[in-house]
């Protein structure tokens, strides 16, 4: 069914988890749908929000696109994010963007353990089984030791109004969980001295951390 892209609305959730396109990325995109003219359908529930496609449609209005075709997805809500989460399994993301996923199968997870609990059921039954942590990991493919440093690091990023910090957290958890989540317990004065040390280039932050460390050792 084609449907007008004015009446799309973006998911909070890819804005929440996947944050800005990669530009590269996404001017690929750009230049396959112009060359080959076809869009994958976007996944849309009642209200007309987005399930799967918030580039594809973005894609569309760059290209002058007006109208995309489109395929209602009308189970429940929690359904509706592992959809919007499943459908993301194969694209480029950082370990951030990762982490933030796990953070939402855990949240599904666990409800589904609640209800599980409430409604006395079986193993039989047809819902997975096992710890909420467990499954976000494994379905990630993520060790819980990771996972556990990685909520650290996220606890952190949203407790910063600096904007510089959240940008040293993340761009440092992408490099590496470990040396993210040694930066995450770090106070905020050592922390700005790293960015300080930087000059605002993520490459150097690996050799600025470790000339701080230094610098607080003499």
């Amino acid at each position: 069914m084609k449907i007008s892209i004015d009446i799309l609305k973006e998911n909070p959730l890819n804005q929440e988890i996947y944050g800005d396109d990669d530009e590269k990325q996404f001017n690929e995109l750009v230049e396959k749908i112009r060359s080959s003219g076809w869009i994958k359908a976007i996944l849309i529930n009642n209200d007309y929000l987005i399930i799967s496609g918030h580039r594809r449609v973005r894609a569309a209005r760059i290209l002058g696109i007006e109208a995309v075709d489109c395929e209602f997805v009308t189970s429940d809500p929690d359904k509706q994010v592992e959809i919007f989460l499943n459908e993301n399994a194969y694209r480029v993301k950082s370990n951030t963007q990762v982490l933030r996923e796990a953070e939402m199968y855990f949240e599904i997870e666990k409800k589904k353990a609640h209800q599980r609990k409430i409604a006395g059921v079986t193993p039989e039954v047809n819902l997975p089984q096992g710890r909420a942590t467990e499954i976000a990991t494994e379905k990630i493919g993520m060790s819980e030791s990771s996972y556990k440093k990685g909520r650290q690091i996220l606890k952190r990023i949203e407790q910063e109004d600096d904007p510089m910090i959240e940008w040293i957290l993340e761009c440092t958890t992408a490099q590496s969980i470990d040396a993210g989540s040694k930066l995450a317990i770090k106070p905020t004065g050592f922390i700005k001295d790293v960015i300080e040390r930087t000059g605002g280039d993520k490459d150097k932050i690996p050799v600025a951390f470790r000339e701080v460390e230094q610098a607080e050792l003499k």
